[in-house]
């Protein structure tokens, strides 16, 4: 009797821990499983949540899905307005995404000064940071 309850209180907690997780946790649990189409939706709310600390990893992988057409159709400019989001929040790879948009013409106008202002805030960030590695395999000191 006594094993049993403990079963159930276990199985009750980790059913409430998921329930709790929220759309970030369970958008990534979605994308473990290969399911882009059901993990969308969850990062567009984890996106929009407010105080949600992935918020702007989650944006730029909304973007993403929305640049490379995973779980949804291609559409640049949607793209582009998810990076920005995220740009904004000074998250690196979305300043770097867009900055790429914007030199390249993908989903926004071509403009190179938006470019190199995305570009430009991507490398300021990453300023001081060496690469794990150079071209030719070899580290750097």
């Amino acid at each position: 009797m006594l094993k049993s309850a403990r079963i159930a209180i276990l199985g009750l907690c980790l059913s409430s821990a998921g329930a709790l997780a929220g759309p970030w946790q369970d958008a990534q649990e979605q994308i473990r499983r290969g399911d882009f189409v059901a993990a969308l939706p969850l990062l567009v709310a984890a996106a929009n949540a407010p105080g949600e600390p992935n918020a702007a990893a989650a944006q730029y992988t909304v973007g993403s899905y929305y640049e490379y057409g995973t779980g949804t159709a291609v559409d640049l400019a949607q793209a582009a307005r998810w990076y920005r989001k995220a740009a904004e929040s000074g998250h690196v790879q979305a300043e770097v995404a867009l900055g790429s948009m914007y030199a390249q013409g993908r989903g926004v106008a071509q403009d190179y000064t938006e470019a190199a202002k995305w570009l430009g805030m991507a490398a300021k960030a990453n300023a001081g940071n060496k690469p794990a590695a150079t071209t030719d395999g070899v580290k750097p000191d």
